[in-house]
């Protein structure tokens, strides 16, 4: 506000008229703001119809996904035995499986010690089956706590711990990994002697750590090595280094847990769970979908309103195409051709409906013929899932889409409505800035005749009492 109109000379109120005036002359800008804000608000609206098919195009694409139909579950008949699992590509079957041995790790440890005794200066060669041999010093003042803790640092595969029974110190040594392959082996060489030096294999110092298993053995094994032998379906002396077997029958892992006198049964069987997962959530989408566009579409008597997308093209092209896409035949010799075959259907309303029991049916009796279907036609091309993606892609794509061309559209609308308030406010900035020129010029020429007209009064006063004062001598 450039210039400030008081109305003083004047007595009229000017700020209220020019405010006044300003309000008419800002009904074109409230009109396209008012314009504006009902494209924000369709702008608003599509992006829920977006989501709404994009939530749709996600089920869809899962069914394009031939693995992930089907699943298998492994049964054990006594899981105190051994518990199954399916970890790929099973078949379905029953197998029997006894377990002769369970696998474990090696244990050592070594004789007493008293508190605070030095174990004996030198280097410890500790290895672990193949494995490289790993050289741990140990100081002439280190007790056992000290040779445990350089053990462990060496991380070669042995875990160290010193127990105290109450009265004396005991290293115990434990193999991480099971196995008769992960068998422990300690030699060490004395201060002062050589490797030959029979000393390094006496029972005196450091050498009282020596453990070989075709030699010296002056710790204790108190639990053996051993790998873990079973039996499947007959086929004898099958062993691993560890209790978990993963290779044995394609697809299951297979984890002991006790030896048994008797096979264990272990069931593969194939589960539709998926499948039948993926099919109910494409429904539901579609469903979610028809839902939207009820509602947006819809118009209610008892309040007067329409929905935002009543009679739109746009939604209209979207919904009929879906509806034609879900109602396509593919060709098949002996597989599906259509929805309704797997039991999922149209309502009235619209909406699918799944035959439970039908759908149960395919899934479990025709499974590869369901997959087919969805996945890829009989000439080798895209199925039911595989085409409807693609539509769906070419439909939501940002460069063309439908979608995207309605937005686009709506975008440049409310930019240059935007334009248009702009030209408009600057406009009625100069208005406003010639209203007030206009008032101030009135205020002024009041001004002047306000004066001039003082100026009459006076004049005339004087002449009147000049008339008096002459009538008066006379």
């Amino acid at each position: 506000m450039g210039i400030s109109v008081g109305g003083l000379i004047s007595g009229l109120g000017t700020e209220d008229i020019i405010s006044k005036l300003m309000e008419l002359e800002r009904r074109p800008i409230l009109k396209l703001q008012q314009r504006e804000a009902d494209y924000q608000l369709q702008l608003t609206t599509y992006g829920q119809l977006r989501s709404a098919v994009l939530d749709f195009q996600s089920s869809v694409a899962a069914l394009t996904e031939a693995p992930g139909y089907t699943d298998f579950n492994a049964v054990s008949s006594d899981p105190a035995i051994l518990t199954a699992t399916e970890t790929g590509d099973a078949s379905a079957g029953s197998y029997s499986i006894q377990v002769h041995q369970l696998a474990q790790n090696q244990k050592l440890k070594s004789s007493a010690f008293a508190e605070g005794e030095a174990v004996g200066e030198g280097i410890i060669q500790l290895r672990v089956g193949n494995g490289e041999a790993v050289d741990i010093a140990v100081l002439a003042t280190d007790t056992l706590s000290d040779v445990a803790e350089a053990i462990n640092e060496a991380d070669v595969g042995v875990r160290a711990n010193v127990i105290y029974d109450g009265t004396d110190y005991v290293l115990s040594l434990s193999v991480q990994e099971s196995g008769e392959s992960n068998r422990v082996a300690l030699t060490v060489t004395e201060s002062g002697t050589t490797a030959e030096d029979p000393a390094n294999f006496d029972s005196t110092g450091l050498s009282r750590l020596v453990y070989q298993a075709a030699g010296t053995q002056n710790l204790i094994q108190t639990q053996e090595a051993l790998d873990a032998l079973i039996s499947v379906d007959g086929v004898d002396n099958i062993r691993r280094p560890s209790n978990i077997f993963e290779d044995v029958i394609s697809g299951i892992s297979i984890t002991l847990k006790a030896e048994s006198a008797a096979g264990v049964s272990v069931t593969v069987s194939r589960s539709t769970v998926p499948g039948r997962t993926k099919i109910e959530n494409f429904v539901k989408a579609y469903n979610n979908f028809v839902d939207f566009v009820a509602e947006y579409q819809g118009y209610s008597e008892e309040t007067g309103t329409a929905g935002r997308l009543l009679g739109d093209s746009t939604t209209n092209l979207i919904r009929n195409r879906l509806r034609q896409s879900l109602s396509v035949s593919f060709s098949a010799d002996e597989g599906y051709q259509h929805l309704s075959e797997l039991g999922i259907s149209f309502q009235k309303n619209g909406k699918l409906v799944i035959d439970s029991v039908k759908l149960g049916d395919a899934l479990s009796n025709r499974i590869n013929d369901v997959i087919n279907f969805f996945t890829r036609g009989d000439d080798g091309g895209n199925g039911f899932a595989q085409t409807l993606s693609e539509q769906l892609d070419s439909m939501l794509s940002t460069n063309g889409g439908i979608l995207a061309a309605r937005t686009s559209g709506i975008e440049k609308s409310i930019s240059k409505l935007q334009d248009d308030v702009d030209t408009l406010q600057s406009r009625l900035a100069r208005i406003e800035e010639r209203y007030r020129k206009q008032f101030n010029a009135l205020e002024s020429l009041i001004a002047e005749y306000t004066t001039t007209g003082d100026y009459l009064t006076q004049q005339i006063d004087a002449l009147q009492n000049l008339n008096r004062a002459i009538s008066n001598r006379s």
